[in-house]
């Protein structure tokens, strides 16, 4: 759905307005569209990532819907 970007800088931030370096290891995004966890896990089947070293690691999260 959208190929993303490449992210870095990340910052976490509290409720009470506090910041400090996120200890996450976030370096980017995509967003895919799956109908389910295993659908999603086989569209990255051959993800180029995986062949920047035996480290590297994707990660899925899916996008839960909010009530309005």
């Amino acid at each position: 759905v959208d190929a993303g970007s490449p992210l870095g800088g990340g910052l976490n931030v509290a409720a009470d307005g506090a910041t400090a370096p996120s200890g996450k290891n976030v370096t980017g995004y995509s967003i895919l569209q799956a109908q389910s966890m295993a659908e999603a896990q086989a569209l990255l089947a051959d993800h180029p990532h995986f062949d920047f070293g035996p480290n590297c690691e994707v990660e899925i999260h899916e996008a839960m819907p909010i009530g309005v």
